[in-house]
């Protein structure tokens, strides 16, 4: 048992550290799979897209509603939001039979970012071994960095979470959690801790009006 703790420990500090330095290593964005909302020194749209480029003075939009490029000097604040779907594989230990035990699941859901980095996040599907599951956020972007801190309402645990470099097609994802309750409880599914690993895929973003 206590080798266990002693191990789960490890991973924890490890992931942490992990997380740090995500934030402060990616500096360069890839942007040409973001779609924004564009608005004006009044606050008003002035144009929505997905990003072809990012320079000092020209953000480039294509299916751009307006024209397709904006001066950076007329843009107050930009807003994105966007739609994923991600399979995630991890550990759960079992307090109650003191083992860790294996899982996976599916899912789709949306992050909603604002003109000051602040993230609502969502996501819920499929899963093995309970069935379903699914995510509640909120958090922060550091650079290319989404760090969240939400609930797992089932199977019942309070999480870590944050991203890491992306790619032409997604980003992975890493998270640690923690449930404050009885672990023999339903909604807690018998887990005391999970260690969870992540792929997202990029998929169609949606921008609202």
């Amino acid at each position: 048992m206590k080798t266990l703790i002693k191990q789960i420990k490890i991973l924890a500090m490890a992931i942490v550290l992990t997380f740090s330095i995500s934030v402060y290593s990616q500096k360069k964005a890839k942007t040409h799979n973001v779609s924004l909302r564009v608005y004006n020194m009044e606050g008003k749209k002035m144009n929505k897209g997905s990003v072809l480029f990012v320079n000092d003075s020209l953000v480039g939009l294509k299916n751009s509603s307006e024209k397709p490029k904006t001066s950076m000097k007329d843009i107050r604040f930009i807003k994105s939001k966007n739609s994923f779907v991600e399979w995630n594989f991890g550990v759960a230990y079992i307090a109650e039979d003191d083992f860790i035990f294996p899982g996976t699941s599916y899912l789709w859901g949306q992050t909603y970012i604002n003109e000051n980095n602040l993230i609502f996040e969502f996501e819920a599907g499929l899963a093995l071994p309970s069935i379903v599951t699914g995510k509640l956020g909120i958090g922060k972007k550091f650079n290319n960095t989404k760090v969240i801190v939400g609930v797992r309402p089932f199977p019942f645990n309070l999480y870590l979470q944050s991203s890491f470099t992306n790619g032409k097609k997604g980003y992975w994802v890493a998270s640690i959690e923690f449930n404050p309750l009885n672990s023999n409880t339903s909604l807690s599914f018998g887990s005391r801790a999970i260690l969870n690993f992540g792929y997202r895929w990029n998929i169609l973003r949606n921008l609202e009006e």
